[in-house]
């Protein structure tokens, strides 16, 4: 009887901690979101080919795993000398082109 006297306090506040901790995850979760998705839609608005992007890591997963200048060669060809990348939440346009004097 004495136990749940004094641990009845303790149980509602460990409750209530848990609870703040869950809402500010879920906050967290969704401002992340939000940032990584703030710039999307301004390449397509201006009429510049993209890479498609996948959710977290943009339009390079894999840049790692292959040479770029060989995917640079690869996307302009594909897309002409001007297109644009994602990665996370920054928006980029890539130029290659060629000036010869």
């Amino acid at each position: 009887m004495l136990e749940n006297i004094i641990l009845a306090p303790f149980w509602e506040l460990y409750k209530t901690f848990i609870l703040i901790w869950i809402v500010l995850c879920v906050i967290t979760v969704i401002g992340a979101i939000v940032y990584a998705r703030w710039n999307y839609g301004i390449l397509e608005k201006l009429n510049i080919p993209l890479i498609k992007p996948t959710f977290c890591l943009g339009s390079t997963p894999n840049l790692h795993l292959v040479v770029q200048h060989l995917e640079d060669i690869k996307r302009f060809k594909k897309y002409g000398p001007i297109w644009g990348v994602r990665k996370i939440a920054c928006s980029s346009i890539i130029s290659k082109l060629r000036i010869c004097l």
